[in-house]
């Protein structure tokens, strides 16, 4: 018969889905530099849902409070949804999606790269003795 777990294929076949969503939706789809409200918004309107409440083990939500994010076509955990597949399971899931599918530039607090490729080392060095 058919094997019941879902093969990579459909993982490949999801994410298609999702970027080919994301191409069409009305505005801009998500580019480089949006910040993550931005990017969140246009996953929204491409079909992602996020107020699926987290799958529980032993009666307790994987990752927290969070809810799970739902690709456009993916399955409900209830309906034999995978997780990492039809859905991920919190926000850092999602911003790492988009950075992989929806060329991104992820808006990771603290990381300045133009500061970082023009001065490598701090110019302000422990060298200095007062």
């Amino acid at each position: 018969g058919v094997a019941a777990t879902p093969t990579p294929d459909r993982q490949q076949m999801l994410i298609k889905g999702a970027k080919s969503r994301m191409a069409e939706i009305k505005g801009t789809p998500v580019e480089h530099g949006d910040n993550w409200l931005n990017v969140k918004e246009k996953m929204k309107h491409s079909g992602w849902k996020w107020n699926v409440p987290a799958p529980l083990i032993n009666g307790i939500p994987i990752g927290g409070n969070d809810f799970v994010w739902l690709l456009p076509s993916g399955k409900r955990p209830k309906e034999g949804g995978k997780l990492g597949i039809d859905f991920l399971q919190d926000e850092m899931a999602a911003r790492q999606f988009a950075v992989d599918h929806f060329n991104w530039s992820g808006e990771f607090k603290g990381i300045d790269e133009e500061d970082q490729s023009q001065e490598p080392r701090s110019s302000k060095s422990g060298r200095r003795r007062g």
